[in-house]
């Protein structure tokens, strides 16, 4: 239930909220707020073989909690650092597959080579949206999904321990692959052409899977 605030504390939490030192429910329930989980996403390409043609994938980059109202901020951020990126240059390679389980859902996933490259990307939006992360365990009631419901306790901290627990070294970066492609993808590992197409931002739903696009970016006059 949303923090309710007394009129005669208005004036401090004021004070406090412009400072940024107000704790976060307070600055929330003042500010008309909520807290979403993103997943910051590489869109990419892959071909398994000839015969199953070209398919679309994500590998995430970083999962955070922001504020609501800094969505714009946040994609205005990231578009910044793509714009110095040329994603041309990016090395994807398939190393292997491995089995994924969520919610009762079994799918295969590719693995990627953490590549140099791949790295550096990562650690840049990392470090690009650190400013923006709000840590959400003492306001848990203020985070929202697209379908309207609770995100459990269980992963809400799961999305954020992501950084570090899933960044930096111990990223291990996968795209889940079509169930149409799954066994070509298994014959040919080594041989999958794997090509990075864009950057997008997703609204995490209650099952902290990415459910909503918020933004996208390809590197294209007017990209949004």
């Amino acid at each position: 239930m949303p923090v309710k605030i007394r009129p005669a504390h208005c004036f401090l939490v004021f004070a406090l909220t412009a400072v940024g030192c107000a704790p976060l429910p307070y600055a929330l329930n003042f500010a008309k707020d909520n807290i979403i989980g993103i997943d910051v996403a590489l869109e990419s390409e892959l071909v398994p073989d000839a015969q199953t043609g070209v398919s679309r994938s994500r590998i995430t980059l970083v999962r955070h909690f922001v504020r609501a109202s800094e969505v714009h901020e946040v994609s205005a951020a990231i578009g910044t650092l793509m714009a110095s990126t040329n994603l041309t240059n990016l090395r994807l390679r398939a190393t292997g597959t491995r089995v994924e389980t969520r919610n009762g859902a079994t799918s295969t996933a590719l693995v990627i080579d953490p590549s140099q490259e791949l790295r550096r990307l990562e650690e840049k939006v990392v470090a690009a949206l650190l400013i923006f992360r709000s840590n959400p365990i003492d306001a848990r009631e203020y985070v929202v999904t697209p379908e309207g419901a609770r995100m459990s306790d269980d992963r809400i901290e799961a999305v954020e321990d992501y950084v570090p627990a899933e960044s930096g070294v111990n990223y291990r970066p996968f795209l889940l692959v079509d169930p149409s492609q799954a066994d070509a993808a298994k014959r040919s590992t080594n041989q999958i052409a794997v090509r990075a197409i864009g950057v997008s931002i997703y609204q995490l739903g209650a099952q902290s899977t990415a459910d909503r696009m918020l933004w996208t970016w390809t590197g294209e006059p007017g990209a949004r």
